[in-house]
């Protein structure tokens, strides 16, 4: 059996030991020569399994996935979380955790940027006590004359589980950028085969 790549080997560790995030949001870890993953801690282990065998799959017909090497000239494409991407009003930094190298797979000497990421979608958060839940975990206290709980609800864009791969150039002349996703239905590991026949293309 094919066993774990060495780029998903120990990485698990890094990912949940990271600066503290709050309940179900992306993790941050503190080691940046790391795999491009931005996952949650529940969509973690899925995240890595996805790459750990897509990553097998390219080294079995041939092509190196790799940290990219140091010196070169290589950046890491515009990676997006959102499910439904949308238009970013005025100047958008993100905040997600990203890698010092990009994690690159080499197509004979061609070099190809790649990132998976877990998307978030829009949540109904409340307010409750100081901080904030799922509007869906919370449960209205039992009703009685002097007590009423002071709550109100806003969105927030959190992680949902699904992934989704950027295929990239990370060569500065050249711009190209494909992208795969999950549905509640599909699952990207069923994807291997055309995605590798895409970046062969």
């Amino acid at each position: 059996a094919i066993g774990t790549h060495g780029l998903i080997r120990g990485a698990k560790i890094h990912f949940e030991s990271g600066r503290p995030v709050d309940d179900g949001n992306h993790l941050k870890p503190y080691k940046k020569l790391l795999v491009d993953i931005t996952a949650s801690k529940t969509g973690l282990d899925k995240a890595l399994g996805f790459a750990n065998d897509l990553f097998n799959a390219l080294e079995s017909v041939g092509y190196r996935v790799v940290l990219a090497p140091n010196g070169e000239q290589l950046r890491r494409g515009k990676i997006d979380e959102l499910e439904t991407p949308r238009k970013r009003q005025g100047y958008f930094h993100s905040n997600l955790w990203s890698p010092y190298r990009p994690t690159l797979v080499y197509v004979g000497t061609v070099a190809i940027g790649l990132a998976i990421i877990e998307m978030s979608e829009e949540v109904l958060m409340r307010y409750v006590k100081g901080k904030y839940i799922r509007d869906a975990d919370y449960v209205a206290p039992k009703s009685s004359r002097r007590y009423h709980d002071h709550t109100w609800t806003t969105t927030n864009e959190l992680p949902c589980g699904r992934l989704r791969l950027v295929a990239y150039s990370p060569y500065w002349r050249a711009s190209w950028q494909t992208s795969w996703q999950e549905s509640k239905n599909s699952s990207l590991s069923r994807e291997i085969s055309q995605m590798i026949k895409a970046i062969e293309d």
